[in-house]
């Protein structure tokens, strides 16, 4: 998609063509600071237009502009929860803390919703306030929604961000062999949590049983210092099944620690897949953005990747 700049864009949002006013909605939320309050009001004009994309996007532009300081009157908002296009909701509901002046009571109440978009939505929102028990509360409902991918939601916003009350949930989820559910284990690593979860990640990672999330508790272990969170990823990596070795790229992506850039850096080299190759050098690059020590280890390799895996070296670069 082609962007328009901003005088052009004032014009292409009031467009009968469609994609001129899509384009129009995600330029504004690259407008210069002396623009948002314009760039806010063009936004909040098509958040009635007849295109369900073109709404959904003006909510994501408008989220932008907000976390960059623009003001927005949460009043004209808070009737697309209403929408009818599950899309726009979700994309309201996401940026909650932003463009809703009662984010909680929307996610609790979206959370009850018949579209398993709009509850996966609600679940992660509502993870913004796991230290409120009406959230916590609601989320361990959800460990028995229908839906798998609800189910893991609501456990990862558990362990996400340290609750007392959360972890204890986890903990017992974990002792009843809820395996569906142990990927919430590796979040704690988010290190919010004191050291002693270390225990709690332990205890996962022998009880886990599918690949991805032993994985993901594997690597979590390694920000506890634990000394066999490297040989245990490594022999992951070594697996004869393809699986067991991307579940551990994916784990080093989400979970970065710089302990494991070396093994990324050689797995890059040595892989004969290219999709292992690709997910090894992105979590490479996660972990040279949270550790900046690592960025040395790019320079050899550069030597040793095709021009393809350079051109996505720089495409990570450049965001």
């Amino acid at each position: 998609m082609e962007l328009p700049k901003f005088s052009a864009a004032v014009k292409d949002v009031m467009s009968e063509f469609a994609p001129a006013r899509l384009a129009a909605c995600v330029s504004f939320s690259l407008v210069d600071d002396d623009l948002l309050a314009d760039a806010v009001t063009l936004l909040l004009s098509r958040l009635n237009d007849p295109v369900d994309e073109i709404r959904a996007q003006a909510v994501e532009s408008l989220a932008v502009l907000s976390e960059r300081g623009a003001h927005v009157e949460y009043d004209l908002l808070a009737p697309l929860l209403d929408d009818p296009c599950d899309e726009v909701r979700a994309a309201l509901l996401q940026s909650g803390q932003l463009l809703l002046a009662e984010p909680m009571t929307a996610a609790l109440t979206a959370s009850r919703d018949e579209s398993e978009l709009i509850r996966y939505s609600a679940a992660v929102l509502l993870g913004e306030f796991s230290s409120k028990d009406a959230a916590v509360s609601r989320l361990f409902e959800l460990l028995d929604d229908k839906s798998s991918e609800i189910r893991v939601a609501a456990a990862l916003q558990l362990g996400k961000n340290g609750n007392d009350k959360s972890a204890a949930i986890l903990e017992q989820l974990v002792q009843n062999g809820h395996g569906q559910l142990f990927e919430a284990a590796a979040i704690l690593c988010d290190l919010a949590l004191p050291r002693s979860r270390a225990v709690f990640l332990h205890m996962a990672q022998k009880r886990i049983v599918t690949g991805e999330a032993k994985a993901l508790a594997i690597v979590a272990l390694a920000h506890f210092d634990d000394e066999n969170a490297v040989h245990a990823a490594q022999k992951f990596l070594g697996s004869w099944r393809k699986s067991r070795r991307m579940a551990v790229l994916h784990a080093c992506a989400a979970v970065p620690h710089a302990q494991f850039a070396k093994m990324l850096a050689t797995h890059v080299t040595y892989s004969s897949a290219e999709d292992e190759q690709s997910a090894a050098l992105w979590a490479l690059w996660q972990t040279v953005e949270r550790f900046a020590e690592c960025a040395e280890i790019l320079k050899p390799l550069r030597a040793a990747l095709s021009p393809s895996q350079i051109m996505e070296l720089n495409d990570y670069a450049n965001g």
